[in-house]
């Protein structure tokens, strides 16, 4: 089984209000529309996996994750990938996860990261 959850909403990008936004000057500030997904499992048992993901208008910025995970009894490892970028720049990164099902505390880990 899985579950998958669209939205679409207002998209608003100032370098005032984040200076520190992953840009080199070259971006415009904008408002535009963003449009995204989830789609993800629903059973924890024994895998589990999710892709989340959106795009934007604003300077065509987009990001994208993914996800497996190996239920070990209430604790879930795997391996986690994601993607970002805009019409300026481009990132990837590919590492880990861990993750008490139970409890919800997560924590993840970057093993190759290209900005």
């Amino acid at each position: 089984d899985f579950a998958f959850a669209p939205y679409v909403g207002v998209d608003l990008f100032d370098r005032d209000i984040d200076p520190d936004a992953a840009d080199t000057g070259q971006l415009d500030d904008d408002v535009g529309v963003i449009v995204g997904a989830r789609l993800d499992s629903t059973s924890q048992v024994p895998w589990m996996w999710a892709v989340d993901g959106n795009y934007s208008t604003v300077n065509d910025s987009y990001y994208v994750e993914g996800e497996v995970g190996y239920d070990l009894g209430g604790f879930a490892v795997g391996p986690h990938v994601a993607a970002l970028g805009n019409e300026d720049w481009n990132g990837f990164r590919a590492g880990g996860f861990a993750m008490s099902i139970a409890k919800g505390v997560r924590v993840s880990f970057t093993l190759v990261r290209f900005l």
